[in-house]
């Protein structure tokens, strides 16, 4: 299961900049779960993944981008710290070089 967020003006000038959350499956790019946040922080993706999991059970491992590229997540997020939390979940946490979420989202 993939996880990226994108931070974008999503309504435009009616509301302020946020952030999408993006759970999607490597194996058929479908859109497991999307949820929007004020910003791409670590409780952000503690909450996503919590609904994703009680929505879809526990996938085989999640892939992010963000944290491969170095590029820490905006809000002062820790990505180890996301890092940390996956194992109690009892899934592996893989970590991709493939592009931003808001590359298939955004045009």
């Amino acid at each position: 299961m993939r996880i990226d967020g994108c931070e974008h003006w999503w309504f435009e000038d009616r509301g302020p900049q946020c952030t999408l959350l993006v759970f999607i499956d490597d194996a058929t790019s479908r859109l497991m779960h999307r949820q929007l946040v004020e910003s791409e922080s670590t409780f952000a993706y503690f909450h996503a993944t919590r609904a994703y999991l009680e929505t879809w059970g526990k996938p085989v491992a999640f892939y992010s981008g963000s944290c491969q590229s170095g590029r820490p997540m905006s809000g002062g997020a820790d990505n180890a710290a996301y890092r940390g939390r996956v194992p109690s979940y009892h899934c592996e946490a893989q970590y991709s070089k493939a592009g931003d979420v808001s590359e298939m989202l955004v045009d």
